[in-house]
């Protein structure tokens, strides 16, 4: 579920916070077999536009199958990759380049890239920077599956005769309607927010005696821990394995 807007964003971040001058990635085909390089920044030419990079040839390609990170300080020279795409980086110009995956769960989505036209090897410090950049956007690819499919339920209760429902039907509805509510407040996306209450208003036309829209309720403590934040304050976090019940 990786939006247009998706890795641009991400590449002007990387960009940002490494201060490397051209990123660029693509994305993985749903076969896991090759990856096509669909989005630039700082680029010159054209040499590396739409290349399809094979799953396990070059840099991308093995980050692909690894889903590791990866960096080389002379791409053309360094005898750890295969050089079936030497050309197009040539042409570009560039010389020392980093990788990361872009993963939801086992999958990898997606890799970001970045480097320089200068044989200096990319640093530990930019490649985890780059990392958390994957990190962040690997996150927000996962609320948003989730949250569809929490939506797709809730419609489907919402759409169903209030007369036919039990009461443990409209607990569940209404346990489910509190944990996505708390993966939605995860994201910055307006319009899961929106789509949120569209369907919190449905529930409330179908829902036997409501009168009020439903409430948002504190997430379970399987949806949810506490944890620390450096300031030492508590603060609630969700849980990534999205509230197993017990």
């Amino acid at each position: 579920m990786l939006e247009t807007a998706d890795l641009p964003a991400a590449l002007g971040r990387i960009r940002r916070v490494t201060g490397l001058p051209v990123a660029f990635g693509g994305v993985v085909a749903a076969d896991v077999r090759h990856m096509r390089l669909t989005d630039f920044a700082g680029t010159s030419t054209l040499a590396l536009h739409g290349l399809v990079v094979s799953a396990g040839h070059g840099l991308g390609g093995r980050v692909v199958t690894t889903a590791r990170p990866g960096r080389v300080a002379d791409y053309a020279a360094d005898p750890r990759i295969s050089h079936e795409y030497d050309g197009p980086v040539t042409a570009e110009g560039l010389r020392a380049i980093a990788a990361v995956p872009v993963a939801m769960g086992g999958s990898v989505l997606a890799v970001l890239y970045a480097g320089t036209r200068e044989p200096i090897a990319v640093g530990g410090r930019a490649l985890d920077a780059m990392g958390r950049v994957a990190l962040r956007l690997g996150t927000e690819v996962t609320v948003r599956r989730e949250v569809a499919r929490r939506m797709a339920e809730l419609e489907v209760a919402a759409a169903r005769d209030a007369r036919d429902a039990t009461a443990r039907e409209w607990e569940e509805v209404r346990l489910a309607h509190a944990d996505l509510r708390t993966l939605a407040a995860e994201t910055s996306d307006p319009t899961l927010r929106e789509r949120l209450q569209h369907i919190s208003d449905r529930l409330v036309g179908a829902r036997p005696g409501a009168a009020a829209p439903l409430r948002s309720p504190r997430a379970s403590s399987t949806c949810s821990r506490w944890s620390r934040s450096a300031a030492g304050t508590r603060r609630r976090r969700v849980d990534w394995g999205f509230c197993r019940k017990p």
